[in-house]
């Protein structure tokens, strides 16, 4: 049976979204368990961005750690691997801040969004795949608010 990307990989929702506009960084306590992946890719979007031309960052910055803990031993990775310093404007409505590790060095992974500006971005939620399954297929989580359909060769 042809595989996916579904199949071979791990969809994790580490922040649900923001509730309402904020300059408050996020520190997402959702871990990624990396045992058997290789890769993980994370993405958020901007969902609401402030009026009249307020400008702020949003910079997504990986952590991980050692052991499954959302509370203790997390910690960045270094600063080169930060990604997504982007400058917001009223048009910043619908652009995405992603990263990419691929071949993480601790078993556990996560980022921080970090926001600066007054009360000037609204984020949607952090997802994260962590992908490259040495295992073979996986069946995605049923704790995790997504639901998932894989379609081989779909007619019209």
């Amino acid at each position: 049976m042809p595989q996916g990307l579904l199949s071979n990989s791990k969809i994790t929702v580490v922040h649900a979204g923001d509730t309402a506009l904020a300059a408050t960084d996020i520190d997402c306590t959702s871990l990624v368990d990396m045992s058997g992946y290789e890769n993980v890719f994370f993405i958020t979007s901007v969902v609401e961005s402030t009026a009249g031309g307020t400008t702020g960052t949003v910079l997504m910055v990986p952590r991980h750690a050692s052991v499954n803990t959302s509370t203790t031993g997390i910690t960045d990775l270094a600063s080169t691997a930060q990604a997504g310093t982007t400058a917001l404007t009223t048009s910043m409505w619908g652009e995405a801040v992603a990263v990419d590790v691929v071949r993480p060095t601790k078993r556990y992974m996560t980022v921080s969004l970090n926001k600066t500006g007054a009360n000037t971005v609204q984020l949607g939620p952090c997802i994260a795949i962590a992908y490259n399954n040495a295992k073979g297929p996986v069946s995605q989580s049923t704790s995790e608010t997504i639901q998932t359909k894989t379609l081989i060769s779909p007619t019209t």
